[in-house]
């Protein structure tokens, strides 16, 4: 307004400052007529009407100090506001005011600033765990709470108790009047329930379905809606359905002491079978053929898919689990497959292709499973039955076995076998015998050159390190911010994996090819296990903003996932033709540790982050991924003793 002659900034103390104003009488102009209308509505002068009253007038009666006090008076709070705003526009609270000169006019305005905050190492605080202990009776009615909120209404042909969930219709009548006509009205029957008026409820307990039901009740004289408080209501009513609350089963409450250790567990039964039946499967595809083989694995697939839809336990659910791994233990025979078909420049691209099909389910995988989850309250109509609601993930199972089903059908049609008849082996051994033969297998890895051992167990350190953190990822975003997390939410958990999933179909699906053309595998292979080891080590140190320093990172891991895993599988594919090995064995060994380290790497990952997660020092939730990096820089010293037969183009 430029009324501010002068402002000095003094600096206080315990983050306070001054402000001194000082002030001429011409800043008071832009007040003065305010001041002059004032003292003239007030002013009593013969000869002048109120507010009439000349200027002049008002000087010679009242003097121009007073007026030139009132105009002060008038523009002291926009002069305060102006002088903060200016000056010191970081301040909180209210301003002290005092006037220490007339002469001139001078202003000292004090007020506090915003305090200055710095979490030095918050990360590293703890809060010390005291014992606490719970009553019995706390904890059976935190059960039952639970059994409550996870449990199901189930039609009854009883008469209504309380708890009961009925549907009715109503009508209401006060002084013969109708105040109320509803149908299909869904009603709990408990005594807390005080709607449309206290003790409605009791009058509903023991009826019958179809029956009706008449009743008064008054309503009390402070009753909201005044024209009927007081007054005699006659209800009717007619009972058209009763539901129960049919309590969820003990054993679907899990202690959430062990939640992660479970976490781990459900990841290691489907890996847990592949390692079981990764040998077995690939040894049967080099002596029956690969087609076979993988079309038993889709038949699989299809069925057990929709068993564990259909899942009622965490026992059985961990049961089909596990048998779908065996069937999908496979995988060794895919890559088999590609080695028979493909020429050795053809194989990085092609295994890039493998993939990035992963990439691809894995990016678009979560986003179908959320959609399609839970189908009675997400999507409602033809889904809004006990049925689906009983079991929420049967449609994202059945959606996905209607997928293998359509694999199967295209791989019986469309499919061909790779291996001729005269590549094949003519004994085959027992299932049983070839079973119990895994481990031994495993063993005899070491019969193998030592370049094909090498890159196997390469592959078998990469793949522990990053199952670690598969099965701790999500504990690290979900966990709370205040103690070190990102605060996610499973949405925001979808867009990650999404993303991830992007990025490895854009390396492995279109980037490797001419990658691998101007740069040797194995260079690349390093490059990859490098860039992921980073990208492992620093998940704890990523905050909730910017979300930018997420997708980095991010990056960093699904662009070294991307560049390794083809790029090892061409080396051992390309390492084992050379050396004329069957390439079924070898994969299915390489399948077989990986399997294990799939195997142990969740297990390992949740127990340590089950131990270490609320712990101090070096022992935090940040050290499974630190021990995702060591891992990393283990398979990068073992590289240096990889001597290959294969060209130097690998």
């Amino acid at each position: 307004m430029g009324i501010i002659l002068k402002v000095t900034r003094n600096e206080l103390p315990e983050r306070e400052i001054e402000l001194t104003v000082e002030l001429i009488d011409d800043d008071l102009d832009p007040f003065m007529d305010r001041a002059y209308q004032k003292v003239g509505q007030q002013a009593k002068i013969d000869g002048f009407r109120k507010g009439k009253v000349p200027k002049s007038i008002l000087n010679s009666y009242f003097g121009v100090e007073y007026i030139k006090n009132e105009a002060f008076n008038i523009g002291m709070p926009s002069i305060v506001q102006n002088a903060i705003v200016d000056n010191a526009d970081e301040s909180v609270g209210r301003p002290l005011v005092n006037i220490v000169s007339e002469d001139p006019l001078t202003l000292k305005i004090n007020i506090g600033l915003e305090p200055k905050v710095t979490l030095d190492a918050y990360r590293e605080i703890r809060v010390p765990k005291e014992p606490v202990t719970i009553p019995e009776e706390q904890i059976e009615a935190v059960i039952t709470d639970l059994r409550w909120a996870n449990s199901n209404w189930v039609p009854m042909e009883r008469p209504v108790a309380n708890d009961d969930q009925i549907t009715i219709d109503l009508i209401a009548k006060v002084e013969d009047k109708e105040v109320a006509n509803q149908t299909d009205v869904v009603y709990l029957v408990t005594e807390h329930n005080n709607r449309p008026v206290e003790g409605f409820h009791a009058y509903l307990l023991d009826m019958v379905l179809n029956d009706t039901k008449t009743f008064t009740i008054p309503f009390p004289e402070e009753y909201e809606d005044k024209e009927v408080a007081g007054k005699e209501c006659e209800f009717t009513v007619t009972l058209k359905d009763v539901k129960a609350k049919d309590l969820a089963e003990l054993d679907g409450v899990i202690d959430l002491g062990v939640r992660d250790r479970w976490v781990g567990i459900t990841l290691a039964a489907y890996t847990f079978g592949q390692f079981l039946f990764t040998p077995v499967l690939g040894t049967l595809s080099d002596k029956l053929g690969r087609r076979p083989i993988l079309l038993a694995g889709l038949v699989s697939n299809s069925i057990f898919l929709l068993a564990f839809g259909l899942s009622g336990s965490l026992w059985f659910a961990l049961l089909v689990r596990f048998i779908s791994g065996v069937g999908n233990a496979n995988i060794a025979v895919s890559r088999a497959y590609i080695g028979d078909v493909s020429k050795p420049e053809q194989l990085a691209g092609r295994m890039g292709m493998l993939g990035a099909a992963f990439g691809l389910g894995f990016m678009v995988g979560p986003f179908i499973g959320g959609v399609l989850s839970n189908p009675a309250d997400v999507i409602g109509g033809f889904f809004d039955t006990e049925f689906w609601r009983d079991y929420p993930y049967l449609l994202p199972c059945i959606f996905a076995s209607a997928l293998s089903t359509t694999s199967l059908i295209l791989a019986y049609f469309k499919l061909p076998e790779s291996l001729p008849k005269n590549k094949r082996e003519i004994s085959i051994e027992s299932p049983l015998k070839t079973i119990k033969s895994v481990f031994m297998n495993l063993v005899k890895v070491k019969d193998l050159s030592k370049s094909v051992r090498l890159l196997v167990l390469i592959n078998a350190i990469y793949l522990l390190s990053f199952t670690m953190m598969h099965a701790t990822f999500i504990l690290f975003t979900g966990m709370e911010i205040m103690r070190g997390g990102l605060g996610f939410d499973a949405k925001m958990n979808g867009y990650l994996f999404a993303y991830v999933g992007l990025m490895g179909v854009i390396v492995q699906g279109g980037l490797i090819r001419p990658l691998s053309e101007k740069f040797k595998h194995r260079s690349l292979m390093v490059v990859g296990i490098f860039l992921t080891g980073i990208g492992l080590a620093s998940i704890p140190y990523l905050q909730p903003e910017p979300l930018l320093l997420s997708l980095i990172v991010l990056t960093f891991i699904s662009v070294g996932n991307g560049l390794f895993q083809p790029t090892q599988n061409t080396l051992l594919t390309m390492e084992s033709r050379n050396l004329n090995l069957d390439l079924g064995r070898v994969m299915g060994s390489q399948e077989g540790f990986g399997a294990l380290s799939r195997v142990i790497g969740p297990l390992l990952a949740a127990f340590i982050w089950e131990k270490t997660f609320d712990g101090g020092g070096i022992w935090t939730y940040h050290t499974v991924f630190h021990i995702c990096g060591i891992l990393m820089i283990l398979a990068i010293l073992v590289q240096f003793k990889l001597e290959l037969k294969t060209s130097s183009t690998a």
